[in-house]
């Protein structure tokens, strides 16, 4: 599939194996450059000399616990890096929210994210952040509306300029989408 992403950089945590390693192929056959990150910097090194055996690419590795703020922040270093805050009411995350019944409310659900939503914002700053969902996915955990009222609780901290990158200026930029303001 030719998705006109050449050139682009890519950077991929859980690039070790699995779904992140398959989407690391994918990426470098689309002629990306690529940034794997993964706690096993030993098969990081194994994958990079095996993808670059076959593709003509950039790759760099770096080995990081998305669980760790230290790890964080090394990729926040990065300054081309932006990062999507969304995932959180996916089933691995093991909150209590997932298949909670009664479903958690938004406000129990900001709780539960705070630490790792603030981590990520202050390692990369608002204008490298974006929040997103993984709809339908998310659905273990609550509905759409529910979810994005557990960004607006979250945020409700932030300034105008910032809340404007969080929810869509990020994004504009990142994506190179033409919206109205």
């Amino acid at each position: 599939m030719q998705l006109d992403l050449e050139g682009k950089r890519v950077l991929i945590t859980g690039a070790s194996k699995g779904i992140g390693l398959a989407t690391a192929w994918a990426f470098a056959k689309e002629g990306c450059e690529l940034y794997l990150a993964a706690r096993s910097l030993d098969q990081l090194e194994k994958n990079r000399e095996e993808i670059l055996r076959k593709h003509k690419t950039r790759v760099t590795v770096c080995a990081a616990d998305m669980g760790s703020s230290a790890d964080i922040k090394k990729l926040a270093e990065l300054p081309h890096v932006n990062v999507k805050l969304g995932g959180l009411a996916m089933a691995f995350c093991n909150f209590p929210s997932f298949m909670a019944n009664p479903p958690a409310s938004s406000a129990q659900l900001a709780a539960d994210w705070k630490p790792y939503l603030e981590t990520c914002i202050e390692a990369f700053g608002p204008s490298r952040c974006m929040f997103e969902s993984n709809f339908p996915v998310d659905l273990g955990s609550c509905d759409y509306p529910t979810l994005w009222n557990a960004f607006k609780v979250f945020a409700k901290g932030y300034s105008a300029a910032e809340k404007a990158d969080l929810f869509a200026g990020t994004a504009k930029r990142v994506y190179r989408l033409d919206l109205p303001n």
